[in-house]
């Protein structure tokens, strides 16, 4: 039996992930639309901001209030992409990809990992194509990296695996139907059922103040579900964590 085959068996019983789902739908609706406010607000400052420095000598001190207004307007920009993102409402250009050289490419780009940080990669013949947004893929997977590298801060292993599975009756809360699966496993501290439960939460984070919003998995749960597939989690606590990518096979 594959690491993955046994992931998608024995994920946790104990957390209720189609009421998990209910409730981030929910929230991705309301996220969404304070979000598109927000960014068409910061729109305007961006814009008022940016015609104030034009007008302004290259040797002016009033630039050292203006350049950092700029960043901080640009910084809320960002947010505002990734809330969107959560609630489903990102524009996308979706392709049909073979994810297995999706998942290559990501991973032969050495400047997503740190130094202490292997990647190990088992990507079986004939998994098959997805319909996806390729760039926004490698978001997904350049914040999943993230969170295992603050799960590693030592260093370890991160595992990729694809393959794929059939759902006859939405076991799991997956819809029925056939997909590929992404398996990304880090050898990190692993996760509690409480953390679990609100890890693709908006701005739920373990981290230290300034070392992240929590709005990673968020993009990444958002990312999944506009291209109609599913994404959970397993973690054994203390030994490893694991984030699973349903996306449907084409």
């Amino acid at each position: 039996m594959s690491a993955l085959t046994r992931l998608v068996r024995e994920r946790p019983r104990d957390i209720d992930w189609h009421l998990q789902w209910q409730k981030l739908e929910a929230m991705g609706y309301v996220t969404s639309a304070i979000a598109h406010d927000v960014n068409n607000m910061l729109a305007v400052i961006l814009g008022n901001v940016d015609f104030i420095k034009e007008q302004l000598p290259a040797d002016s001190p009033l630039l050292d209030f203006i350049l950092p207004a700029i960043q901080a307007a640009e910084q809320g920009v960002q947010m505002a992409q990734q809330l969107l993102a959560f609630g489903c409402k990102q524009a996308l250009r979706p392709q049909i990809i073979p994810l297995n050289d999706a998942v290559r490419r990501f991973c032969q780009q050495k400047l997503h990992f740190p130094e202490n940080m292997t990647p190990t990669i088992t990507l079986p013949d004939h998994i098959g194509n997805v319909l996806v947004d390729a760039h926004l893929l490698d978001e997904a997977l350049k914040n999943i990296v993230r969170n295992a590298c603050d799960a590693m801060p030592a260093g370890g292993t991160l595992e990729f695996e694809t393959n794929t599975k059939t759902y006859s009756n939405g076991r799991h809360g997956v819809p029925p139907g056939v997909y590929c699966v992404l398996a990304i496993r880090d050898s990190g501290c692993g996760m509690s059922s409480d953390i679990m439960e609100h890890a693709f939460d908006p701005f739920f984070t373990t981290k230290h103040p300034g070392r992240g919003v929590g709005l990673g998995l968020s993009m990444v749960y958002g990312f999944v579900k506009q291209n109609a597939g599913h994404v959970t989690l397993a973690s054994e606590l203390g030994r490893s964590s694991s984030v699973l990518i349903f996306l449907p096979r084409q």
